[in-house]
């Protein structure tokens, strides 16, 4: 043996480290199989890019809608969210369903859900390789996941994620100084009461 009995041991070390390691990668990304988001399509996605839990669910049901693709809004910093396709057959025709795979797990989902706006959902499966191009915009091409469970996600799963009333939606209502806007309505009909009294005064010192 040309290395000996220490030099065979170092080997075997070594490719034991190298085993430990990958295997400890592998199941390291097998953990982050796992995303948490806004379902919804690619065509919505590109106008409500800063807040997609405000795309209605009678939006997402639309055949335009559906046509463009299903996915999932990821948060990807603060208030900015990257778009990931499901696998599948995007849909050409919802009366015949039919779309495969990912896409028509999503449309079911949809369908059975009672929720509006600010549907949180978690999604189990595989990161693919190819890139699945835009429908919108020829530009534009997504990372695809191949979808192996679809489930509405918890309080704790969905706990970065914005809630309805919470969205850049609601700061749109308020006044410049931040005030919202039932405080100003408030503190102008304070001051609208004197001004009333002092026209009827004045009123009164003309008519005598």
């Amino acid at each position: 043996m040309p290395y000996g009995k220490k030099g065979v041991v170092k080997v075997s070390v070594f490719f034991l480290f190298l085993f430990v390691l990958g295997a400890g990668h592998v199941f390291a990304h097998q953990e982050k199989d796992t995303w948490t988001g806004f379902l919804i399509d690619e065509h919505c996605f590109l106008e409500k890019a800063n807040d997609p839990g405000s795309d209605a669910r009678g939006c997402k049901l639309m055949e335009g809608c559906a046509k463009s693709g299903y996915g999932i809004a990821i948060k990807d910093g603060h208030d900015k969210y990257k778009f990931y396709y499901f696998d599948g057959k995007f849909f050409t025709n919802l009366k015949n369903l039919d779309g495969t795979g990912g896409q028509k797990t999503a449309y079911n989902f949809i369908v059975a859900s009672t929720k509006e706006t600010y549907l949180p959902v978690t999604v189990k499966g595989k990161l693919l390789k190819d890139r699945r191009k835009s429908t919108s915009n020829v530009n534009l091409a997504y990372e695809v996941i191949e979808v192996k469970s679809l489930a509405e996600a918890t309080p704790h799963e969905a706990k970065d994620l914005p809630t309805a009333g919470a969205g850049p939606i609601k700061h749109e209502s308020q006044s410049p100084h931040g005030q919202p806007s039932g405080h100003k309505t408030e503190k102008t009909q304070q001051h609208g009461q004197p001004e009333q009294q002092s026209e009827g005064q004045a009123t009164k010192q003309h008519s005598k």
